[in-house]
């Protein structure tokens, strides 16, 4: 799936509404920011569909003189 970044700002803006509700213990309202936050971002960042052509894997392959972590660097791949 694409990333929507609209959606991502939605749900910062409702995790912020609802942070701005809490009075009591503001390290505690930081604390639970920062976790839902990390959340949101974290399923954003998943939501990615990464694809690599069947061309791009074998030239990665190809290049794997040095080793796998070199191969895994020369394959780029687009996140739609």
């Amino acid at each position: 799936m694409a990333l929507n970044k609209i959606e991502l700002e939605k749900q910062i803006l409702k995790l912020l509404n609802d942070m701005s509700k809490i009075e009591k213990k503001p390290e505690n309202a930081r604390k639970l920011f920062a976790s839902q936050l990390a959340t949101i971002i974290d399923n954003y960042v998943k939501s990615a569909t990464i694809i690599a052509t069947p061309e791009k894997i074998l030239a990665a392959g190809l290049s794997n003189s040095a080793g796998p972590v070199v191969a895994a660097n020369n394959l780029i791949c687009s996140i739609t």
